[in-house]
Formats: C-alpha cells, structure tokens, sequence
C-alpha cells in the first residue's frame, strides 16, 4: 500500500476536478468518478478529434457487445497509434490531451488516488456507441495484472434516457455464452447484484474502475446520439506478496 499525504499538481491541460480528490480515495470503494479532469478547451479538442478525424473499426461479439473502437495498424488492437483520416487536420491540444493518461504525473496521480504502485499498461484506446451499440459486462480481467480501468467520457449534452449509462456491481454469477469463432476473448452473461451502481456519462468526467473478479461493468444500450469516450489500463507495479 502506498500512503501519501498530498495528491501530485497536475500539468497545464489538467483540470481543477482534480483538485477535490482526496489521497485514497479509491481505497475502499470498487469506483469513483473526477468531473472536470481537463481544462474545457483541451476536452473539447479531444472531443473534436473523436467525433471527427479517427478512424473506427467495427467490433461485433454477438449479441452481447456493438461497438466502434478507434482503429489501429494491422496486429494488436490495443498498440500502435491511433489511425487518422487522411484529410485530418493536426490537433496538437488533442494529442496533448491524450498524452496525460501516459504522463509520468498521471501514474504518480492513481497511485496516490489508489494507494497502490501503478503502472500504464495499454494505451488510451477510443471508442464510438451509436444507437443499439452496447458493452456486455465484463471485469477486464483477461489478464491477472490488469488492476484499474480509467474512462474518459467525451460526450457533451448527454441526458437521461439516451442510455449508454456505465453500470458497476458486485458479480453474483457468471456463465459461458456463445462466443464467435473470431472473437478473442470467451463470452459469458454476467449477473451482478440489484444494487449496481447507475452511472450517466458526464462529459469531460473520468471514471476510475478497480479490476478484480468480484465486479463487472458494463455500458447499457445506446438510444441517443454517438457516445464517444477513452478506455486505458492500468497495472500494479508489484504483486504483494
């Protein structure tokens, strides 16, 4: 466990919600979310760059997960920059923007905020929900490192009853489902406790998930306009002993 008494200042582009968290603050508790982690004008760039320049892949497992994700060169989906349009013109504030989830300030900032050594483990990868698209529950887990989830929403003016809410609960069961031959992961359906936590997409809004196989989480169907947002993971430096 790694106890500090202050959190770390945050860079030029980081906004003032960072400021009003508290050291551990994901202790104890399976999420949290920071409104306002960039200054308005670097949102609004990245926003930008999402809802206009990237190029998206299709990625369809089923029944149970529709979406767009940001698309990369041929071999791993998660390496590798993220493609352009070629007629894109360069937003350096939007590449700015991107860089703090790898920064040295943001690994120190989650540690502080979790009180556990991190380390950054796959690049900030975007994704695009449009109506119907959805996110089965999952735990990200695919890999036993994996230890927190940060999601950046950037999709102003979002209101109740457009759907695409991120919904955290405690695993109550878990069960094979049908999984595609092309599919890399094994699909299960998910069932999590009548309690799960509800949450409505705040723009410019981070939301820190800590990993394990106890919770899952999802994103329900999309009704409204696209839902465009950033997923990184993130690990533990050290396994404790």
């Amino acid at each position: 466990m790694v106890v500090r008494q202050r959190l770390p200042r945050g860079p030029r582009l980081v906004g003032e919600g960072v400021d009003r968290v508290q050291p551990g603050a994901l202790r104890d508790r399976a999420f949290l979310r920071v409104t306002d982690f960039l200054v308005p004008e670097a949102a609004e760039a990245l926003c930008h760059e999402l809802e206009t320049h990237l190029e998206y892949e299709r990625v369809e497992y089923g029944e149970l997960t529709r979406l767009w994700r940001g698309a990369r060169p041929v071999g791993d989906p998660y390496f590798g920059p993220l493609l352009r349009k070629p007629a894109a013109a360069t937003n350096d504030l939007a590449y700015e923007a991107l860089t703090v989830f790898e920064s040295p300030w943001f690994i120190e900032w989650l540690s502080a905020v979790t009180d556990t050594e991190v380390c950054f483990l796959r690049p900030p990868t975007a994704y695009r929900l449009e109506a119907g698209d959805r996110i089965c529950l999952h735990d990200d887990m695919t890999n036993p490192v994996h230890a927190f989830s940060v999601a950046y929403n950037l999709t102003p003016g979002w209101r109740q009853g457009q759907g695409g809410e991120t919904r955290v609960g405690r695993v109550v069961r878990k069960r094979p489902a049908p999984t595609p031959p092309d599919c890399p992961i094994d699909l299960h359906y998910w069932e999590v406790r009548p309690d799960a936590e509800i949450l409505t997409p705040i723009f410019n809004s981070i939301l820190l998930i800590k990993l394990s196989t106890e919770y899952a989480h999802s994103v329900e169907p999309v009704s409204g306009a696209p839902r465009h947002s950033i997923t990184t993971i993130y690990g533990r430096s050290a396994f404790p002993d």
